[in-house]
């Protein structure tokens, strides 16, 4: 993930941890937001629509 790296966060974490929240998600589920990845004080949360999924990306 290149704007990981380019904000200081650990990349290869963040991809790790998405992807295995995408795996475990339930496909019936309602939930709409993910658990935030957190790395190298940079924060990713991600919400869940139809038509796709927003990121939003803050340092803390």
């Amino acid at each position: 993930m290149i704007v990981s790296k380019l904000l200081g966060a650990d990349g290869q974490k963040v991809l790790k941890d998405f992807a295995k929240q995408t795996k475990n998600a339930d496909k019936n589920s309602t939930k709409t937001s993910m658990d935030p990845i957190k790395s190298n004080g940079i924060n990713f949360n991600i919400n869940l629509a139809t038509k796709g999924f927003y990121l939003y990306i803050t340092k803390y």
